[in-house]
């Protein structure tokens, strides 16, 4: 390399205050050692960065073009210097994240809000994918921690908390034959299709509500309220999701005779061991930890946001 990053400070610093003298005194340098710097600068890269012709220096054509490009690199050396600074305090510099699909709208953002003041240099990548795939992408170590809806408990490998309880509602298309009944008894559910989540793996997600003789297994909850809605069948879905349709007359709650006092989806922090994660890691456990049913007793997560 023909240049050095003090002489790419020396050129951007001259050009920001004005002059010589001014791009010294902000440096903290004899003004022979900035104007000896940028005579190098043009020296190695064989062009006149500036017109002394006059009382200041005045960029020329070919030094606007290089200031944009040394503006660039100074920027890209400044981050560079922050990021070996988090990980010399023990931050890591990438955290990745995975988000089961039933996460409710905005329930992190806070979390990932407050995050990105706190760690600016830390690049988060999130997976946004069905529940099965949380616990895969945390043991193969393509994630450090998630969030997650699992068919029965996690996997013993993974420690997780329980933060949450995503309330189910019974729902069908409002022209289905059992949304049109004033009461809807097991033997009503039974004789009409039901679509029930299944991982990949053939775990039900929902082993508890398994009412229909006729249903279909799909592995997304999404899916599932698309063929609700199209009226392909009835499901139990998150309140939080179908709570537009609903309000809309699109969807009708099944007015169950035999409804359980709650139904509820548990909703998990997932990790493998907190000890492995990095100063941010931990604090983004510890944020979403703020969540708990313990810090919470008797609270059920019910988001109050509908989708269009």
């Amino acid at each position: 390399m023909r240049f050095s990053i003090d002489q790419i400070l020396a050129f951007i610093t001259t050009v920001e205050t004005g002059s010589f003298s001014a791009a010294a005194r902000r440096l903290k340098k004899a003004q022979s050692a900035v104007s000896t710097a940028i005579m190098n600068l043009e020296l190695d890269w064989g062009v006149t960065l500036f017109d002394r012709n006059g009382r200041y220096p005045v960029l020329t054509e070919e030094g606007r073009v290089l200031y944009r490009e040394s503006k660039q690199i100074a920027n890209r050396c400044e981050e560079l210097e922050g990021k070996a600074d988090s990980m010399a305090s023990g931050i890591e510099s990438r955290l990745a994240f995975a988000m089961d699909e039933l996460t409710p709208p905005n329930f992190t953002l806070e979390a990932f809000r407050r995050f990105g003041r706190e760690f600016p240099k830390v690049d988060l990548e999130i997976f946004f994918s069905t529940g099965h795939v949380v616990p895969e992408l945390l043991q193969t170590g393509k994630a450090s921690l998630g969030l997650m809806v699992p068919a029965g408990k996690p996997p013993e490998k993974l420690r997780y908390k329980l933060i949450a309880n995503l309330e189910r509602v019974a729902v069908a298309r409002a022209d289905h034959p059992l949304a049109l009944k004033g009461n809807v008894t097991k033997a009503d559910l039974e004789e009409h299709r039901q679509l029930v989540a299944y991982n990949r793996e053939g775990h039900s997600m929902e082993e508890d509500t398994l009412f229909g003789r006729d249903c279909w297994r799909v592995d997304s909850y999404y899916v599932i309220w698309d063929l609700v809605r199209d009226g392909i069948g009835w499901a139990f879905l998150p309140d939080y999701m179908v709570a537009g349709d609903i309000a809309s007359g699109r969807l009708k709650a099944l007015p169950l005779d035999f409804k359980k006092a709650e139904l509820f989806i548990p909703y998990y922090l997932v990790w493998i061991d907190e000890y492995s994660l990095g100063r941010a890691g931990q604090w983004l456990l510890k944020a979403l930890s703020e969540f708990s049913l313990e810090r919470h007793s008797g609270h059920h997560y019910s988001g109050p946001w509908s989708y269009a």
